[in-house]
């Protein structure tokens, strides 16, 4: 683990270097307009009566420019994330396996990190003194991370399928021939879910696989949000031209998608920025989340297709329909232990579409915390970090 843990004094003293010039959130426009319109929306009926226009107008204005500065404070922010040398190890196109190398090998077996396809492995290892890679490190475990990597010339016919069977699998294999030993996988988000499908349809998974924790990983799609799949058929009728022309789901795209659940997160989050203290700890860690999230990766559009249509729509995870390659995901015949992490507080993949997931040996957590907050919040490592070691350790 680095020996240069950032505090509050030093992001003072480096702010004399003067701001790093950010233009996220992306996209800018969509989130702007979005927040006008609901704002406008929700105003219109007080607006139309003539006693309350004025007060109204001066209340969008103070709402809108708590906005605008948080948004300022963020672009201008001298905060960066200062995060562990990893080294490449094995590499099939732009995926790549990394090795956060330690002073001495660790005592236990090795832990296989499967992080989502569209953001950045970057958030298992946030920042310095905040990283869930360097937690597990320091409690024995060599730590290993998929990086997918943003889609080349060559991979942008890629499936879901095609991820899983020509680089999660042969990562996997290549892992268990240099360590001799079978893996701790653990799948983040969108990455639990495709680590779950991949061991339910591999052969000698006791050999390569130790344990599965899925954490935030969805499974029940339609759990908690009756609305989804028709806004599901809709969103991926309007991306289709785009996907078409462009051969990839664009980030723009993905983030329109989850700022859709809720249309005001944006606006009341900078806001709250606007309000902190910028040398504290919580200020930093919302500028390198932030950093994070707008730094996304497009997803292939054959890839794109198949989580909107098979996962979104058809739910054929939860369903029982799901395939990889000829091989039918099958949660019964996944044969290690798998732990399923469910937050209560998760708005993008709420505690019932988590736990929904059921194998012949689950145990199912459900800390009170929200989705990035199970990397990013204080809370964390208490209610997150620790009960996964401990249950790894066991095992």
């Amino acid at each position: 683990m680095p020996d240069d843990v950032i505090t509050p004094q030093d992001n003072a003293a480096r702010a004399k270097d003067g701001p790093v010039r950010r233009h996220g959130p992306q996209p800018m426009d969509m989130h702007v307009y979005v927040t006008a319109f609901m704002l406008s929306a929700a105003a219109w009926p007080w607006a139309r009566k003539p006693e309350y226009h004025d007060k109204v107008i001066g209340v969008l204005a103070d709402l809108s420019a708590g906005m605008k500065q948080g948004l300022q404070d963020y672009q201008n922010a001298f905060h960066k994330a200062h995060r562990m040398q990893q080294h490449v190890i094995w590499q099939e196109g732009s995926t790549r396996l990394l090795l956060c190398p330690q002073k001495k090998p660790g005592r236990r077996p090795p832990v296989f990190l499967v992080p989502s396809l569209i953001n950045r492995a970057d958030v298992l290892d946030l920042d310095a003194g905040h990283s869930f890679t360097a937690f597990l490190m320091d409690r024995g475990f060599d730590v290993y991370t998929l990086d997918w990597g943003a889609p080349q010339d060559a991979e942008t016919a890629f499936t879901i399928d095609d991820y899983i069977l020509s680089r999660l699998n042969p990562a996997l294999g290549f892992l268990q021939q240099k360590t001799g030993q079978a893996s701790h996988v653990i799948g983040y988000c969108m990455g639990g879910t495709i680590a779950a499908g991949a061991i339910s349809v591999l052969k000698d998974q006791k050999k390569l696989v130790r344990s599965l924790t899925l954490l935030a990983a969805p499974w029940d799609f339609h759990a908690g949000d009756a609305l989804v799949k028709p806004r599901m058929h809709a969103y991926l009728a309007n991306a289709e031209p785009v996907m078409l022309a462009k051969g990839v789901l664009p980030v723009d795209w993905i983030q329109m998608l989850f700022a859709s659940i809720d249309p005001l997160f944006v606006f009341n989050k900078f806001r709250a920025f606007a309000a902190m203290d910028k040398n504290t700890d919580e200020a930093r860690r919302f500028v390198i989340v932030e950093d994070w999230l707008n730094d996304g990766v497009n997803m292939t559009a054959p890839a794109a297709r198949q989580a909107l249509q098979e996962w979104y729509i058809d739910n054929q995870p939860f369903n029982g329909v799901w395939t990889i390659g000829k091989g039918l995901v099958d949660t019964a015949l996944i044969e290690p232990p798998v732990l399923v992490v469910a937050a209560t507080g998760d708005r993008l993949v709420c505690e019932a579409s988590a736990s929904a997931f059921a194998s012949r040996h689950t145990t199912t957590i459900t800390p009170d915390i929200g989705h990035i907050g199970m990397m990013a919040s204080n809370r964390a490592i208490a209610e997150v970090w620790q009960p996964v070691a401990d249950w790894l350790k066991q095992r």
